[in-house]
């Protein structure tokens, strides 16, 4: 039995003060989201996809609805795709630039809340595993983050995920990493 999930990262989202905005409410996507959203969906509609899982982020939601509906199919929600738990969400993205690699080189460090990339890859890895018992040999869709996704992708590869390895594997926003199990 082979499952394919694609892993969507969300389309380019609508955010003139340049925040980072994690898991804060609000924040749909852009023109340019939009656009992304409706080049994802025409990608995505010669294959049949079984099922489209969205992270509850807006902008997850928002790029999801058009693959689910070129399926005619729901948009399930997971929290197990959701973006990274943290406490930088409202800071500027300057701002976060200038700490970003020490936290990617190692463990979180303690004076800032953040869920631990073991925590993300585990949650992301269960998400594979239920939806490869929920659809054995179907293609499956799941929008979600740039940070869960390239972390599971380390995982998957069992690969030391640290600055350099991100900044290669980094799927860009209106783009998927599509695997097989």
């Amino acid at each position: 039995m082979s499952t394919k999930i694609y892993f969507v990262r969300h389309a380019d989202v609508d955010n003139p003060e340049n925040l980072l905005y994690g898991r804060l409410p609000g924040f749909p996507l852009s023109r340019l989201g939009h656009v992304q959203t409706g080049e994802i969906t025409d990608i995505f509609t010669a294959e049949k996809i079984a099922a489209v899982f969205s992270s509850p982020q807006l902008r997850c939601r928002q790029t999801a609805r058009p693959i689910a509906q070129a399926h005619h199919l729901p948009v399930r929600i997971s929290r197990l795709i959701q973006e990274v738990g943290s406490s930088f969400d409202g800071i500027s993205k300057a701002e976060f630039e200038k700490i970003e690699p020490a936290l990617s080189n190692s463990t979180p460090l303690a004076e800032y809340h953040r869920e631990s990339r073991e925590d993300i890859e585990r949650r992301m890895t269960l998400f594979v595993r239920r939806v490869a018992c929920q659809y054995p040999n179907r293609s499956v869709v799941a929008v979600s983050h740039g940070d869960p996704i390239v972390i599971l992708k380390a995982g998957l590869e069992k690969t030391n995920f640290d600055w350099e390895y991100k900044k290669a594997n980094y799927v860009a926003k209106g783009r998927f990493f599509g695997i097989v199990v």
